[in-house]
């Protein structure tokens, strides 16, 4: 059965009375055009709990997580859950100064803390286990300062500390094997402080660190071999400070450093340099890259300190800086970048040091209107528009209050409207129009608030009303219609006011699904607001008290109050790619 994760009571999508009907059309950022990209903050009036955040990460279920100076935080879209250091609770996170977070292959969310070593977290009982140091055991976690978590091939764990070199994790035995600077072995690590971790070709491991350069390890051998700036020597790694490795789509290795942005030749064992330049408006906007990330696209992402956030065109070498403007509301919240991350949709996530976390799309958003324009009898008849469907044959329709439907024409922007007519019974029979679908054969049904249900014969443009009959136990239940559904057996559901309707077309009559107090089976409230058919054949009703999930005509299962939920009343399901019902 798929699982079923709570959301707020946000999704009044299909009751939504819009001031104008609004198509987004996506549009590619353009290197000749800067677009103007509007960032969506959160921050601590949104519920984060601290405002600089310094990693980002988001797990198998969809939820972000952020972490901060002062916790970790959960966000579902909505709201945030913030996990703290309980002193009275070993079971709580160990520390609330959150460096880095990494969701491993099996979907485990590890936590680096400052002070506290490396947690653990357990989804189901929201409990976090902690690895620390213990200086009397050899195998404990060489410090209780982490840096980086990075996950190789292989599934290992591989942990950098801040004063305890390079950790790997031996998950079986819960033991740490630690690598460490030895100044009496030139082939040990070259400083402690380990800020970043990338794995290269053949299970080699790259490690920045603080002060010593970059490190290549040879897993095999253990060795390490050192890649450090020289003053004389250009094509030397910039600094050897290495705030963030990052290995691209074609393998090239990307490194940031508190001196620039470096590119590796693998051949030559050289570096390629990107620096700012006062002189040149498409340099790297500041020298400390702090973190770098490629998108889905491609697209080579850098966050700085001080700088703000760069786009770079890996074909003109060019970078496209975002920054704060304390004049837009809109723009980056801060310049100082910890961490960027692109979710499952695409969007990008970034993390701003007393900035909190800014959201925006990758593509530049184009909006164009469509709306009532007085005295033009082409246009939408109004601008309160209650529904949005589009048909098989990509003709777009259009439910309103008050106004009828509309079948809209985008290509010519107009818009014909069918209303009721009170001289005409084949009209359609009420104006404020919530629901639309269109069935197997082509029919159009449209449910109204007042009307009943319609279909509409697409040839002749009649509509044909079904309504209420109080004498008649097998009409439709309520004129009142929130949701239509065709289902994947070709049946009809309808969900009104007074109840869930079955339609049966051979005889023209519904089986009816209503409350019943006595039968706990029943449905829970009368009020179905959306119908909705998982990947399993199953039926998801929403109603104002809670969801019933129907199988071969008969509810199987309710949520509600009872099993957990903190608000029942349910306007809408979808289904994730898991198998998740949101």
């Amino acid at each position: 059965m798929a699982k079923i994760i709570q959301k707020k009571e946000f999704f009044y999508t299909k009751f939504y009375v819009s001031l104008a009907l609004t198509i987004f059309l996506n549009v590619n950022v353009s290197q000749a055009q800067k677009p103007n990209v509007q960032f969506l903050s959160l921050s601590l009036e949104q519920g984060l709990s601290q405002a600089s955040v310094v990693c980002i990460a988001q797990d198998q279920q969809g939820f972000m997580w952020f972490g901060t100076q002062d916790g970790l935080n959960r966000y579902d879209g909505y709201d945030f859950i913030v996990h703290r250091h309980d002193s009275h609770n070993p079971n709580s996170i160990a520390k609330n100064y959150i460096q880095t977070l990494l969701v491993d292959r099996t979907g485990q969310l590890w936590i680096g803390t400052h002070g506290g070593g490396l947690s653990l977290y357990h989804a189901k009982t929201e409990t976090f286990i902690a690895f620390k140091n213990n200086p009397h055991d050899p195998s404990s976690l060489s410090s209780n300062i982490v840096r980086s978590i990075y996950e190789d091939r292989s599934g290992r764990l591989w942990v950098g500390t801040e004063d305890g070199g390079l950790n790997l994790f031996d998950p079986n035995k819960k033991t740490f094997s630690v690598f460490k600077h030895n100044p009496e072995d030139s082939s040990s690590l070259s400083n402690n402080e380990v800020l970043s971790i990338v794995e290269g070709h053949n299970g080699q491991l790259w490690v920045g660190t603080s002060g010593g350069g970059l490190n290549l390890l040879d897993t095999k051998t253990k060795k390490f071999k050192h890649y450090k700036n020289d003053p004389a020597v250009s094509s030397s790694l910039s600094n050897n400070f290495v705030l963030s490795l990052y290995k691209d789509r074609y393998g090239h290795l990307w490194v940031g450093t508190e001196g620039g942005l470096n590119l590796l030749d693998p051949k030559k064992n050289t570096f390629r340099r990107f620096k700012n330049s006062a002189l040149d408006p498409f340099s790297l906007s500041n020298d400390r890259v702090r973190t770098i990330f490629e998108d889905k696209s491609g697209r080579l992402w850098i966050g700085t300190g001080g700088g703000g956030l760069n786009l770079f065109d890996t074909k003109t070498e060019k970078f496209e800086t975002y920054k704060n403007d304390p004049k837009n509301s809109s723009s980056l919240s801060g310049d100082y970048v910890y961490s960027i991350y692109e979710d499952h949709s695409g969007s990008l996530w970034v993390g701003i040091n007393g900035g909190g976390v800014c959201i925006f799309d990758t593509k530049a958003k184009k909006f164009t209107s469509y709306k009532n324009i007085p005295h033009n009898p082409l246009s939408l008849p109004t601008n309160s528009v209650f529904s949005i469907y589009k048909d098989r044959s990509d003709q777009l329709w259009l439910g309103t209050w008050g106004e009828g439907l509309i079948l809209f024409d985008r290509d010519k922007q107009i818009a014909r409207v069918y209303k009721h007519d009170p001289h005409n019974p084949f009209s359609l029979s009420n104006n404020v129009v919530f629901s639309i679908c269109e069935d197997r054969s082509g029919s159009l049904w449209i449910g109204t608030y007042g009307g009943g249900l319609n279909m509409l014969d697409r040839k002749t443009n009649a509509f044909k009303p079904l309504k209420h009959d109080p004498r008649d136990a097998s009409s439709l239940s309520n004129d009142n219609i929130f949701s239509i559904f065709e289902d994947r057996h070709d049946r009809l559901w309808v969900g009104t006011e007074d109840g869930l309707n079955l339609y049966d077309p051979e005889i023209q009559s519904f089986k009816v699904f209503k409350n019943n107090p006595n039968d706990s089976s029943s449905l829970s409230h009368n009020n179905v607001y959306d119908i909705y058919e998982d990947r399993s054949g199953n039926l998801w009703i929403g109603t104002d008290n809670g969801v019933h999930i129907i199988r071969h005509d008969s509810i199987i299962a309710t949520f509600g109050k009872a099993q957990g939920m903190n608000n029942t009343k349910i306007r809408a399901f979808l289904e994730d790619s898991s198998g998740g019902m949101w």
